[in-house]
């Protein structure tokens, strides 16, 4: 690579560690351990993918280089480093994935487009500012299976229920400010069906080390 691209890649703010090619990986986090519990399939022959919160665009070249006819990588890149990262590394992967620059509240204005077999909302939920808004607006877009990821908390309650985060007298989970929401299992489940899921299926829970402490679980929703 050349030392103008060299300069690009530095001055990037990248969430992924992403192989760029000529021994050249970018120095963000590994995405391995979600990896393992979301269970994304192996093979994606032919499938359309909705990548939702894409930032610098790991998860959507993994599906590409897994058999994706369309990925579609959807953020809105309200800090210019996501954006940035994603066009860089597009270009020297030479991929084909699709960026695009929208709401997830506003998926429906999108839907000729967006309308997927597999739809990935990883890290994302817990952002959100109207949760179940958001999965209506997927679900109208999902034609076959969503898998969702997202931070957990009150575990211990037998019910559904959701802690709200508003930074007064309490920490934020993993020390970020935008966290909005600490829903259980059973809430996200019955959020998924409530937004027109018929099927959801639960994987459990995996603690991780954040500042401010915390979970994440996966699930799949058809």
């Amino acid at each position: 690579m050349d030392k103008a691209t060299l300069d690009d890649i530095a001055s990037i703010d990248w969430w992924h560690r992403i192989d760029l090619g000529d021994g050249i990986v970018t120095p963000g986090t590994t995405a391995d351990e979600k990896l393992s519990y979301i269970r994304l399939p192996e093979r994606l022959d032919g499938m359309r993918v909705l990548d939702i919160g894409a930032w610098d665009g790991w998860w959507s070249f993994l599906c590409e280089q897994r058999g994706a006819r369309q990925v579609v990588a959807l953020d809105t890149w309200k800090f210019s480093t996501g954006r940035r990262g994603f066009d860089l590394a597009k270009r020297l992967l030479r991929s084909s994935v699709i960026g695009v620059e929208c709401d997830v509240h506003e998926l429906d204005r999108l839907s000729n487009l967006l309308d997927s077999d597999l739809v990935l909302c990883l890290g994302v939920l817990h952002h959100l500012k109207s949760p179940i808004l958001a999965l209506e607006q997927i679900r109208a877009v999902c034609k076959g299976t969503l898998i969702l990821e997202t931070h957990l908390d009150l575990l211990d309650t037998p019910f559904p229920a959701c802690a709200v985060y508003d930074g007064i007298g309490q920490p934020y989970p993993y020390d970020d400010p935008t966290c909005l929401w600490g829903p259980n299992g059973r809430a996200v489940e019955a959020w998924l069906r409530r937004a027109g899921f018929g099927q959801v299926q639960a994987f459990g829970t995996v603690p991780r080390a954040y500042a401010g402490g915390g979970e994440r679980g996966a699930f799949h929703a058809s």
